[in-house]
């Protein structure tokens, strides 16, 4: 059963960029295959923890409120479009406890209202970044509190890169819900079509993430329907769906929080891992994909010989000139 989270903190990442030059104003962007070795910005408390019950249940549990903070800070928002992308680096972290040995996933979210894309990259077990494009963090930072952040069918791509595979693993499901924890429930019952819960509590006061907190359950082989765990499980099913989740502020012990969303339930810890923003761009993985490039595209990115290049996830700007190419 331990084996079902397995993870390292290596993974191949696929790295988008922002390529920029004044005056001309041009967007590329950059599928790089990356290793990953070192850790980036960790709050102390952020952490996932991995459980499972005597009655085959594979529980994960994931504080970020730190980590959540540092990325929504990087991308400037507040108020609620920065509880929308705690929820969407929540839920990729938790969704990434599923892979079956080191890789990346990929959360992305599209819909018509104003938070209209972010993808989040959850990168091996507990490393994670989040992208929001700049025109649609332009429109976020000028909201009116008023209209719709998500309207129409919720669009959720899922994308799994495991190391030792060449090519990845894509699901695509539309949902019809303005809920973010809605629609990946939708996802794991329609595309993944596990018999799997998750609850996400992300609640923000202005600029203060005061709770990023996930539980994710899933139904293991060898359970039976009896079982209390798989009672549970769809207690919890039969809550979202009617709009009435569980809470998950106020126990600040794993332990406690787990136990009072499965009373009864004999709980075996099976290990815990740091949470953390991580990004690995730099100026040599943009420097090998401006070589791709040819010269005459290179010129007409560059402005006094100089090719500005902005990182949309970390937005981490590096100037690179044209004769290192």
């Amino acid at each position: 059963m331990d084996s079902y989270f397995s993870l390292s903190p290596f993974c191949l990442l696929a790295a988008w960029t922002r390529i920029s030059a004044c005056p001309l104003f041009v967007c590329l962007r950059i599928a790089l295959l990356v290793g990953v070795h070192n850790a980036g910005t960790m709050s102390m408390n952020d952490h996932i923890g991995r459980y499972a019950t005597t009655d085959h249940l594979a529980v994960a549990i994931v504080r970020a409120q730190g980590t959540v903070a540092t990325i929504a800070d990087q991308h400037q928002l507040r108020g609620t479009p920065r509880q929308l992308l705690g929820q969407s680096l929540v839920a990729s972290l938790l969704l990434a406890t599923r892979l079956k040995g080191q890789g990346v996933l990929s959360l992305s979210l599209r819909n018509t209202g104003g938070f209209a894309h972010v993808r989040c990259d959850a990168i091996g077990m507990g490393q994670v970044r989040g992208m929001v494009t700049s025109s649609v963090r332009e429109q976020l930072q000028s909201w009116n509190g008023v209209d719709p952040l998500l309207q129409g069918e919720l669009q959720i791509e899922v994308s799994k890169q495991l190391s030792d595979e060449h090519q990845p693993y894509r699901s695509l499901v539309s949902l019809p819900t303005d809920s973010i924890p809605l629609a990946i429930n939708g996802y794991l019952a329609h595309s993944e079509q596990i018999d799997a819960c998750m609850m996400i509590d992300c609640r923000v006061n202005e600029d203060a993430v005061v709770e990023a907190t996930g539980v994710y359950l899933e139904r293991l082989p060898g359970a039976a329907d009896e079982d209390p765990g798989i009672d549970h499980l769809h207690r919890h099913q039969q809550a979202l769906a009617d709009g009435h989740p569980m809470g998950l502020a106020g126990d600040r012990s794993d332990h406690g929080l787990l136990q009072r969303i499965l009373p009864g339930c004999e709980l075996i810890h099976l290990k815990d891992y740091p949470a953390r923003f991580f990004c690995p761009c730099s100026a040599d993985r943009f420097r090998e994909a401006l070589r791709g490039l040819a010269p005459a595209d290179r010129a007409e990115l560059a402005d006094n010989g100089i090719i500005s290049t902005e990182c949309e996830f970390c937005r981490s700007v590096y100037h690179i000139p044209i004769d290192e190419l």
